[in-house]
C-alpha cells in the first residue's frame, strides 16, 4: 500500500521508491500494476546438497583458522579455492551462506582471557613512576619516585628523583639492575612517555625508546 501511495499519489518513480525502501526494482514494477501485495519465494529452505558432503571439511578449516592471528586467517575465497583443489565444485554463494553465519556465531562467543599468576625468576619486571609529597629541609616537595619490581618475587626497588626525565629513567634502570644482580628477559613499563617511543596494537604494542 505504501508503494502504491508513493507511486500514484506522490508521483515518485520506481527507481526512487526502490532506493528509499531498499526493495528490488523487479518487485517494485509488479506492485503498481497488480493488486497483489504479498510476494514469496517458492523455496524457503536452502538444502545445499553439494555443500553437505564438504560441510565437515569446511567446518574443520574454520575451526583451524580460529587458532591463528586475525591477520593470518584465510579469506572466504581462500577457503573456496582450497575446497576446489580437493575436487569440490560449487558456487561461491553456497560457501558464503555457510561461512557467514558460522563466523557471526563465533564472534558472539565469549573470549577466554588468561592472566599469568606465576613467573620465572628472570622472566619479567615492571617499571613505573609515582608522585609522592615529601618534606625536605622543612619544605614541602613533590618527589618523582621510580619503582621497579620483579614479577617473580615482587621485590621492589625504589629511587626518588626531582625530575621525571628520560636520563633519570635510564639511571634508575642502571641502579635497579645492579640491585637485582641482572636484568629480566621482558619488561613491562606503564606506557610512560620517558620510556615509550610509539604505541601500536597487537603483539608489537610498545616500542621502547
Amino acid at each position: 500500500m505504501r508503494i502504491q501511495l508513493e507511486h500514484f499519489a506522490n508521483g515518485k518513480g520506481i527507481k526512487r521508491i526502490a532506493r528509499e525502501l531498499g526493495i528490488s526494482r523487479n518487485t517494485m514494477r509488479k506492485i503498481p500494476r497488480s493488486e497483489t501485495f504479498e510476494f514469496s519465494c517458492g523455496r524457503t529452505v536452502q538444502p545445499q546438497p553439494k555443500l553437505g558432503a564438504w560441510a565437515e571439511t569446511l567446518t574443520a578449516n574454520l575451526e583451524a583458522e580460529t587458532r591463528l592471528p586475525r591477520r593470518q586467517r584465510p579469506s572466504t575465497q581462500r577457503l573456496i579455492e582450497e575446497l576446489r583443489g580437493r575436487g569440490y565444485d560449487v558456487s561461491r554463494a553456497s560457501v558464503c551462506r555457510f561461512v557467514r553465519p558460522w563466523r557471526a556465531e563465533r564472534a558472539r562467543a565469549p573470549v577466554q582471557v588468561f592472566v599469568p599468576l606465576s613467573f620465572d625468576s628472570d622472566e619479567a619486571d615492571q617499571f613505573d613512576w609515582i608522585h609522592e609529597a615529601i618534606a625536605l629541609a622543612g619544605m614541602p616537595h613533590m618527589a618523582k619516585v621510580v619503582r621497579m619490581w620483579l614479577a617473580f618475587s615482587r621485590m621492589p626497588f625504589v629511587r626518588a628523583r626531582f625530575r621525571e626525565g628520560r636520563e633519570m629513567a635510564f639511571d634508575a634502570h642502571d641502579k635497579a639492575f645492579a640491585f637485582q644482580g641482572g636484568t629480566c628477559r621482558r619488561k613491562a613499563p606503564d606506557n610512560m612517555k620517558t620510556a615509550m617511543e610509539s604505541i601500536f596494537f597487537g603483539r608489537q604494542q610498545l616500542r621502547l625508546s
